[in-house]
């Protein structure tokens, strides 16, 4: 079955993406440090699906998201230009040569599209959602990079 980000969150365990986000902490920013519903419920013991409970409660292990009710605080559009800026600062730190890598890594590991797929049309929109998105959060790590903001990496296909 097809899990969004917070259903992966949940199946790989709360208590595995608190590390990862420490860790992040550490070696990017302080301001990937776990918000406060994630160490909230990390206190309560909810952990995810291999505690039943986590954002999400597990039944027959799967998750039972309840489409109906949507909190209206997050614009899916916001994680797609999330996306389009980490690729284009590893493009731009020369981890990677051309966005197609960073684009079929995600399809065979995270089984969705990369952002560069839907980057190439709107990496200018998306400039600007995420300097909206800094204003608002405080979390100057989602500030676009040039990369992003100038279309440069589109030279970079490869």
């Amino acid at each position: 079955p097809e899990l969004g980000p917070l259903a992966k969150w949940d199946f790989f365990g709360l208590d595995v993406v608190c590390d990862v986000m420490n860790y992040f902490v550490k070696e990017i920013s302080p301001e990937f440090a776990p918000g406060k519903t994630l160490t909230n419920l990390l206190k309560e013991g909810n952990l995810g699906r291999k505690t039943g409970k986590g954002i999400y409660e597990w039944v027959e292990g799967k998750p039972n998201i309840k489409t109906n009710e949507k909190a209206g605080t997050f614009k899916p559009e916001h994680y797609y230009a999330i996306q389009l800026n980490e690729g284009c600062r590893l493009l731009d730190e020369k981890i990677v040569t051309g966005y197609k890598v960073i684009d079929d890594t995600m399809l065979a590991g995270m089984d969705m599209p990369g952002p560069f797929g839907a980057g190439k049309n709107n990496y200018e929109k998306w400039s600007k959602m995420l300097e909206e998105l800094s204003e608002t959060t405080q979390i100057h790590y989602f500030k676009p990079c040039e990369m992003m903001k100038s279309g440069d990496f589109l030279k970079l296909r490869k």
